[in-house]
């Protein structure tokens, strides 16, 4: 019994250690590759087929472009060029399109097609190139390859369904892909090694049947000093079931795949392809970098410099790097490879002294800087980016000039960096045509730069300066003329100008001087009516319409209410011009006096003296508000006594209208005094929303204010008590607004 527990024990710990072993050796593996792994994987994704480019001490899949872009372009395949250029395969997107396959370059920054270089007419999930510009593609049961430069084609010596990628290793010549078993082999998927040299084709390991590797790529271990093959191992072409999309070494020598990171970029299931700088490095012991960030567009080694209406240029980046793993370097040769447009008169210059260099010139073309035995990497990096091309010619043609750097130690010669300056030199920008625009008097924005035509350079700056970038505001730039002012490179500048035509305010149109974008607020007394006439403003409107849709000239109201017209001048100017009608304060107040005399006596009344049944009315006007109406009624009886009655409409009124900081109160029209026992506020669904008791009528400071509620209706309810003792309910209508 114990001795089965003791074997049970070792066996657990042995699986413990083994376990242990194998996190100890996935450390150990990321640890050396942080270290001693240097260069960059690009790589694009299914599904939405994005750029990026993975970090292997972090495992970070890292996006070249925005990955909510609307890029669709679906190449099945990527690879780094020996000149720099990233080529794409691209195929068919359906059936029913009937385009040819294509080899693009693509812009790795925008994630754009920069040109297509050939036309292809062959389908392939895989693509590779060799340091010498040859693409291999694996097409259905075939390996193809192609010159980039001539491009012949011919077969290669493999025929296997090939459903992921190809890798080209330049040490040995040989090609590494996946693919279904062919014969003698059993079914699965397996890696052979295709040797170009004797056509032998050898099988190196076996893996899941299910599993698929999309992805290769190299990149070379200084510390070793061998290249590694890395590749994203996928189950099939879905891989969103069981999640696998791991990066994988594969070991060539052990024959094993080694997983170094097990994560997907985002929510992409699988990466289709993979390619590197180092896949077209033949030499890593010397090194030598045009670009290291690769800011120009151009990649591995080379730069390239696209300029406006420059002669003299620099043949490499401000981070350009020269560095030597076998001690410093022997010499630098830089020469005009090809492009010259002016023999003589296009020349490579060095700017600057550098200690432990000697420099010779051979003719005006080429460069020779040699290790007196004390410079240093730096030195010769400094030496380098002090370096220009010039163009002393004085009609300067376009076109593209090559210049070729190479470097040099003990015998041998480090893999080339080409400098590609693309010359433009008299692209002078056109800032387009000049224009004219209305600045109509509280108008909207105007956009400028529209105004130049559709070929105006962008990025121009105005003077005077505007407000916000290419709009006008006519209120706030008030200026006559605005000059438009683009520059390019060295280009001279071009310029063009923006009149801005201000016309006449538009004339005053009605009611009291309204003038363009007014709304006034008139009041009406019950019976009254407004008449708005614009007949004298139409003079120099060219359209106007009514917002019930007429055209008269004008309008005669009789009822609360809003009203605008709009009008447009000959000029193009547009104006708004309205009117608000509400009901005025408290109606027409009214009193009227009943006098009551025995016949034969006489009733005098403002010096007129009446001696017959009478009725006569007076307006008496009241600034401010409606006009209120005096009545007087005299009877002659042959009983009655003289009597004297005077009755009055209630003389306490709500205001129709409460401003922002007014108080509603009952307000008097004879200034009488009142006690207002209650009042109480409701909207216009009988919510009781305000209530007071126990202040003064026409104290403005009491009463309700108004706050925390709505420009609206509102009613009124008031009970109060006059002088007399007279108890009175007055109610009213009452509009807050702003």
């Amino acid at each position: 019994m114990n001795q089965h527990l003791w074997q049970a024990a070792d066996c657990l710990l042995q699986v413990f250690l083994n376990q242990l072993a194998m996190r100890i050796l996935t450390l150990f593996i990321l640890l050396f590759l942080s270290v001693k792994i240097s260069g960059q994987i690009y790589y694009n994704t299914s599904g939405e087929l994005y750029l990026g480019e993975i970090k292997l001490n972090t495992c970070e899949y890292n996006y070249l472009t925005p990955v909510k872009g609307k890029y669709r372009i679906p190449f099945s395949e990527i690879a780094i060029a020996p000149d720099g250029r990233m080529l794409g395969h691209i195929g068919t997107a359906s059936s029913q399109e009937q385009r040819p396959y294509r080899i693009c370059e693509l812009d790795i920054r925008k994630n754009t097609l920069v040109d297509t270089l050939i036309n292809f007419h062959y389908g392939s999930s895989s693509l590779t190139i060799s340091p010498q510009g040859v693409c291999y593609f694996g097409i259905s049961f075939a390996i193809i390859s192609m010159d980039l430069a001539t491009q012949k084609i011919r077969p290669i010596n493999f025929y296997g369904s090939i459903p992921g990628d190809i890798q080209f290793m330049p040490e040995d010549s040989v090609l590494i892909t996946q693919a279904e078993s062919i014969t003698p082999n059993p079914p699965g998927q397996w890696i052979f090694k295709i040797d170009l040299k004797t056509g032998s084709i050898d099988t190196i390991m076996a893996f899941p049947k299910e599993n698929r590797i999309f992805g290769l790529a190299t990149l070379w271990d200084y510390t070793a000093k061998k290249r590694r093959l890395y590749g994203t191992l996928g189950n099939g072409y879905n891989n969103i079931e069981r999640g696998i999309n791991d990066l994988v070494e594969i070991d060539l020598e052990n024959k094993r795949l080694v997983t170094i990171c097990d994560k997907r970029p985002l929510n992409y299931p699988i990466i289709w392809g993979m390619t590197s700088d180092d896949d077209v490095r033949t030499q890593f012991n010397i090194r030598m970098d045009l670009d290291p960030d690769n800011s120009s567009g151009r990649l591995v080694d080379h730069y390239l410099i696209d300029t406006l209406c420059l002669t003299t240029l620099p043949i490499a980046d401000r981070d350009a790097s020269i560095k030597s793993y076998i001690g410093g370097i022997d010499s630098l040769v830089v020469q005009i490879q090809s492009g010259i447009k002016h023999p003589g008169q296009e020349i490579l210059e060095l700017r600057g002294i550098f200690p432990g260099i000697s420099t010779s010139f051979i003719g005006k073309e080429k460069i020779v800087l040699r290790n007196l035995g004390t410079a240093s990497d730096e030195a010769f990096t400094d030496a380098l980016r002090s370096i220009r091309y010039r163009i002393e010619a004085t009609e300067v043609q376009d076109g593209e000039r090559v210049v070729l750097c190479n470097i040099y130690k003990n015998g041998i010669k480090g893999d080339p960096a080409m400098t590609y300056l693309r010359v433009r030199a008299y692209a002078r920008p056109f800032a387009g045509n000049d224009a004219t625009v209305q600045g109509c008097e509280h108008g909207s924005f105007i956009d400028l730069y529209k105004t130049l035509g559709p070929k105006a350079y962008p990025g121009g700056t105005w003077y005077p300066a505007l407000r916000l970038n290419n709009l006008l505001s006519p209120d706030q730039d008030t200026a006559a003329h605005y000059f438009y002012i683009v520059k390019a490179g060295d280009c001279p500048a071009d310029t063009a100008q923006v009149t801005v035509e201000r016309p006449l305010p538009f004339p005053a149109i009605g009611i009291n001087g309204i003038r363009e974008r007014q709304t006034q607020i008139v009041q009406l007394c019950a019976g009254d009516s407004i008449t708005w006439d614009i007949s004298a403003g139409l003079l120099s409107a060219q359209r106007y319409q009514w917002e019930n849709q007429t055209r008269v000239p004008r309008r005669t109201f009789t009822q609360p209410g809003s009203h605008f017209i709009n009008i447009e001048d000959y000029n193009g100017c547009t104006w708004v011009a309205g009117i608000t009608i509400l009901a005025a304060n408290g109606g027409k107040a009214a009193k009227r006096e009943k006098v009551t005399l025995r016949k034969g006596e006489v009733h005098v009344w403002e010096n007129q003296v009446i001696r017959q049944d009478t009725l006569i009315c007076r307006v008496i006007p009241r600034p401010g508000t409606c006009d209120s109406t005096y009545c007087l009624e005299v009877k002659f009886t042959t009983t009655s006594s003289r009597d004297i009655k005077i009755t009055q409409e209630s003389d306490f009124y709500f205001p129709g209208l409460l401003h922002p900081g007014e108080v509603l109160n009952l307000r008097s029209h004879t200034h009488s005094h009142a006690k207002v026992l209650e009042m109480e506020v409701f909207d216009q669904w009988g919510r009781v929303l305000w209530r007071g008791k126990d202040f003064s009528a026409n104290d403005l400071s009491r009463g309700w204010n108004g706050q925390a509620s709505a420009n609206g209706l509102y009613l009124a309810l008031a009970r109060i008590q006059l002088e007399n003792g007279t108890i009175e309910l007055v109610s009213g209508k009452i509009v807050r607004m702003q």
